[in-house]
């Protein structure tokens, strides 16, 4: 089957009518012209008109032809393809199955994702990473037989569809791929520093009764996350016991529509402590959806419901709300509670009505500004960005607190200084690679010294042992929150913490 007929059948009639509409003017003046003369002329004047009418048809022809095929080819691009690896992205794969004889039936599909992908990402550059991604296609392209499929699906996972007869010819597969991909060596040629990718998969074994792509996508995915918790073992075959998984997560797509009506996602609340004086100095608040039959389910859980259905914008303003109006509690009942500190992602801060609906918010609760921080990921600020410097900006003349999160040894010291800032969180990862090496230590050591310097407080998150806290008080990190100090509670057991 060729992919390419499906694009034409989708593409070639708005394509032709663009041309059409662009180059028919020109060759129905023409053609009048010639018109004109074999009427006013006799004999081999009319002949040789007639002629050059062709000619002039003939061209049109022909640069109608290349224009599209030129338009075909900008269309199969945009839609078809991934820009990094240069593969084959998921419409792609998806469109090749459903051109398939029995819907696949007696193909596998593999998800195949870089294990420990933050970490990679978190040591190279974008041009380094790309050369990666690139080298990584190139293996598993030489894997693929005639009839079969790859294609990129992210970053840091690749699809495949196999023919399998047998599951040991596709475990014997999966095996000899990944010692092929993992033969290729991340280098950071400044640093003169290599690093070796590890990979896991999920398998999917197509029966041919799916309904469609997605259906078959799921379910791989789901054998996925299971592997990715499985040791050794780099492989998950779907089964039926996580059908029920399947059954939960579609119910709970539907439940999520009435979950804001009926006030099921709630404010918690992670404490932060005073690593010096063991007191309760602020908190990061998290959404809990509190599910009446699933129980209590994390954020990761169910945000991806929600980007799906349009409504993480109406999660975000929906809990900052509810904290205004616990805030605006506290305070009325005159007692001073600690900074509340809410993520903002990436669409956050480009939606102009987010900004506007939180400034108008924290008037309409009459909530004193000095208690409310945002936390902002290090890797969107690392670009020196104009339009989020300026947004940044905005929100701390307002009188907000602005804290960069997720701050790792390859983030920039620049960001610290170009801007605005009252807090940096350290990963945890940043201080597990510090208990390892003592120059990953001293430049711990040095970023908290530095931030002081520019009145920047510093806090530490993911701490789960005793030695974690230790270090960081030998540090002289300010705060610290994390499993060690306990889970996210509700608003009812936070308060009993701080008051």
């Amino acid at each position: 089957m060729d992919i390419k007929n499906n694009i034409l059948s989708r593409c070639s009639i708005v394509t032709i009518l663009g041309m059409v509409s662009a180059g028919l003017p020109k060759a129905a003046f023409a053609a009048q012209g010639q018109i004109e003369t074999v009427q006013n002329t006799e004999g081999g004047t009319g002949i040789m008109a007639v002629e050059v009418l062709a000619g002039v048809c003939f061209i049109a022809a022909v640069y109608f032809f290349f224009q599209f095929r030129k338009n075909h080819h900008e269309v199969q691009q945009v839609f078809y393809y991934d820009v990094a690896s240069q593969l084959p992205n998921k419409a792609y794969m998806d469109e090749y199955i459903n051109g398939l004889d029995d819907k696949a039936k007696g193909y596998s599909y593999i998800m195949l994702a870089i294990d420990d992908f933050e970490e990679t990402n978190s040591l190279f550059g974008q041009e380094t990473r790309e050369l990666m991604y690139q080298n990584v296609a190139e293996k598993l392209s030489e894997e693929i037989d005639e009839g079969e499929m790859l294609c990129s699906i992210s970053n840091s996972t690749y699809g495949l569809l196999i023919k399998s007869e047998k599951r040991e010819t596709v475990v014997e597969r999966f095996v000899n791929m990944l010692s092929k991909i993992e033969e290729t060596r991340v280098r950071d040629e400044g640093l003169k520093y290599s690093y070796t990718c590890k990979f896991y998969g999920g398998i999917y074994e197509i029966t041919g009764e799916e309904a469609d792509f997605d259906e078959i996508f799921n379910m791989c995915n789901l054998a996925l996350t299971k592997a990715n918790h499985k040791g050794n073992l780099r492989y998950q075959f779907f089964d039926d016991t996580m059908k029920s998984e399947i059954i939960q997560k579609r119910q709970m797509m539907s439940d999520i529509e009435e979950a804001f009506e009926k006030k099921e996602i709630k404010p918690y609340f992670q404490a932060q402590y005073d690593i010096d004086e063991k007191t309760v100095c602020g908190a990061e608040m998290l959404a809990r959806w509190e599910h009446p039959t699933a129980g209590l389910v994390r954020a990761k859980d169910f945000v991806s419901l929600l980007e799906l259905n349009g409504k993480i914008l109406d999660l975000d303003l929906y809990i900052f709300e509810e904290t205004c109006k616990q805030i605006n509690k506290w305070v009325a009942s005159e007692r001073m509670p600690v900074p509340i500190w809410i993520n903002i992602f990436q669409h956050d801060l480009y939606e102009t009505k987010f900004m506007e609906k939180i400034f108008e918010l924290s008037q309409r609760y009459s909530v004193p500004r000095m208690l409310l921080g945002f936390e902002i990921r290090a890797n969107l600020l690392a670009e020196e960005n104009m339009e989020i410097l300026e947004i940044i900006q905005s929100y701390h003349d307002k009188g907000f607190l602005i804290c960069v999160d997720r701050f790792e040894p390859s983030s920039p010291m620049s960001i610290l200084y170009n801007y605005q800032l009252d807090r940096i969180k350290i990963t945890s990862e940043y201080l597990e690679v510090a208990k390892r090496s003592a120059r990953v230590k001293m430049g711990l050591k040095n970023l908290i010294e530095f931030s002081k310097e520019l009145n920047i407080s510093t806090c530490a998150k993911g701490v789960q042992t005793q030695a974690d806290e230790e270090l960081l008080a030998e540090l002289k990190c300010e705060a610290v929150q994390g499993d060690l100090y306990g889970e996210a509670c509700d608003m009812n057991k936070f308060e009993e913490m701080i008051f």
